[in-house]
């Protein structure tokens, strides 16, 4: 029958390397934490400048679109035929830009 000898895991030079793993498992963990939050920030809204008056959504969902990275999909049908849209922004997140823009036009 063989006896577990612990003896070796208490010797000064074992318990200084035990300590020296945990204190690294601790360091990697907090540091691939702060990296994905840094890359959650790096993928925030873009800001956005408008200033156009009068113009058909698809106007302003191209000149959108030409700055920045989203593109828009929707139905000639649900759009308001003849309502003219104007919007007028300066640094504004996209999503504040678009409630602003279809405000009080029933379109969300």
């Amino acid at each position: 029958m063989k006896i577990n000898d612990a003896r070796h895991l208490s010797h000064p030079f074992a318990i200084g390397i035990i300590k020296l793993l945990r204190i690294m498992k601790l360091t990697a963990i907090i540091l691939l934490i702060g990296f994905l939050q840094a890359h959650a920030e790096g993928f925030g809204q873009p800001s956005v400048t408008l200033s156009i008056k009068n113009a058909a959504l698809p106007i302003i969902f191209s000149e959108i679109s030409k700055k920045t990275d989203f593109r828009f999909v929707y139905s000639d049908d649900l759009l308001p035929a003849n309502k003219k849209f104007s919007v007028e922004v300066t640094a504004q997140p996209l999503n504040i830009v678009l409630d602003d823009l279809f405000k009080g036009s029933g379109l969300s």
